[in-house]
């Protein structure tokens, strides 16, 4: 779980980097947003990988913060997965053209990749994630 004084930084530099921050972010409380942030990558993934990816990709955590408030706290639709996976990649392109100029920099075309990579693995393979980070208790045995 990350701090709150981390999350306040992530949003700072989402808004600094003029993010899409989401229909759900203005409507949690700060605490609520650092228990659904678990850092780059998916949930399922074990704790070192995403350290390593949060590590190795800190200009995209606004983002991915973003993202993993959007799936905590969606509707469970599936216009509202599409949505959390677009609003992801635009916000990684965002982040690019903030952190990383001119367009010719390494930095700009590892993040722009970037954003076509995560977008394809949550488009591809993030339905399961999205619907039981929704709906917790689904998967549950009663």
């Amino acid at each position: 779980m990350f701090t709150v004084e981390h999350i306040y930084d992530l949003i700072g530099r989402a808004e600094s980097y003029g993010l899409d921050l989401g229909p759900h972010l203005s409507q949690i409380s700060v605490e609520e947003t650092a228990a659904a942030y678990n850092g780059i990558g998916a949930e399922w993934m074990p704790a070192r990988i995403r350290d390593r990816l949060t590590t190795d990709y800190a200009d995209l955590e606004p983002s991915a913060m973003i993202h993993d408030v959007d799936y905590k706290f969606g509707k469970g639709s599936i216009a509202d997965f599409h949505a959390a996976n677009a609003r992801l990649r635009s916000n990684i392109r965002k982040t690019a053209n903030a952190v990383a100029t001119p367009w010719i920099s390494w930095k700009w075309w590892k993040l722009r990749l970037a954003a076509t990579a995560c977008f394809e693995a949550v488009e591809r393979f993030g339905l399961i994630a999205y619907v039981i980070s929704v709906n917790p208790k689904k998967g549950e045995n009663k």
